[in-house]
């Protein structure tokens, strides 16, 4: 073997060394682009989370809401039962009035009656 076959030889090795590296990179490279994929989708996961969680409401936020909601709430009730206490009261009002209309019917007929009786003997009966 001469010089030249034998640096032919250490070439050749060389460049199936350069081959397998070659083909290793180029695994690397669908490696790399599998795992570029998946960040991409895993970034647009955090973009759609972000979003989302700048649509909900912190504890704060919601302890003030229940606040607002609890005072409407206990205004309400107090409306509801002075509203409640008043319409006890207009019931015994009502009751009161129409006792004293029926009082009052019957004064006015035996008014009538009086005052017929007094015609009568007064003869100017109808």
């Amino acid at each position: 073997m001469t010089a030249d076959d034998i640096i032919q030889d250490k070439l050749s090795e060389h460049d199936r060394r350069f081959d397998k590296v070659d083909e290793r990179l180029v695994e690397h490279d669908r490696r790399f682009d599998k795992v570029d994929e998946r960040l991409d989708n895993l970034t647009a996961i955090v973009v759609e989370h972000g979003e989302r969680l700048e649509q909900t409401v912190t504890k704060a936020e919601f302890e003030e809401f229940r606040k607002e909601q609890s005072n409407a709430n206990d205004q309400m009730i107090s409306i509801l039962k002075r509203l409640d206490e008043e319409r006890f009261a207009t019931i015994e009002w009502l009751r009161r009035v129409e006792r004293e209309v029926e009082d009052q019917k019957k004064k006015t007929h035996e008014h009538e009656l009086l005052l017929q009786k007094i015609k009568q003997e007064l003869k100017i009966a109808n």
